[in-house]
């Protein structure tokens, strides 16, 4: 009979550069099974790239840092100041989270990015995991994002609506405890 062991770890770097992770060595009775060394190398740029349109992952690339790196920051950008009737705009909401704060969540960050008025609307679905990491002023800050594709049906301001994020985070370590 045949016995397979997996073993996974999940790595999050916490500074650019590079790291060997080393060769790990079974051993099963007299049987001993060695892997080779792996070399990864951490680059600072925006992190991994989730499942984003090319028009989000353009605005994402184009948000810019935020001012402090203690606190929650929100973003909105859009794809042009004007266009025309019938055109395409892209809206995203740039959510920047201080890892701290961001390892103690126990879900998914809640986007919020109404609808402008006199628009037609279509939400891209929101990844559940981070888009993507920037240092900021020597912190890890994550980033979550809402992106909407709206059409303008007629000519005149458009008004974007305020945007919000809702997030959970434990009273206490306890896996009981209750949220704030």
């Amino acid at each position: 009979a045949l016995r397979t062991t997996v073993r996974q770890l999940t790595l999050r770097a916490q500074r650019a550069g590079r790291l060997v992770i080393g060769a790990v060595r079974a051993r099963q009775g007299g049987a001993v099974a060695t892997t080779t060394a792996i070399p990864v190398t951490v680059d600072s740029a925006v992190g991994r790239a989730a499942p984003l349109s090319p028009p989000a992952r353009e605005l994402v690339d184009a948000a810019p840092t935020p001012e402090r790196d203690d606190q929650v920051a929100l973003t909105v950008v859009v794809s042009g100041d004007s266009v025309l009737v019938g055109r395409q705009v892209d809206i995203l909401l740039a959510a920047w989270f201080p890892r701290e704060l961001r390892l103690r969540l126990r879900g998914r960050p809640r986007l919020a990015l109404p609808t402008p008025p006199g628009v037609w609307s279509y939400p891209e679905e929101a990844p559940d995991e981070s888009v993507g990491s920037r240092l900021v002023r020597g912190r890890w800050m994550d980033l979550y994002v809402a992106h909407r594709m709206v059409v303008a049906l007629e000519p005149g301001q458009l008004t974007i609506p305020a945007a919000s994020v809702g997030y959970d985070v434990p009273v206490s370590f306890s896996i009981f405890s209750r949220e704030e």
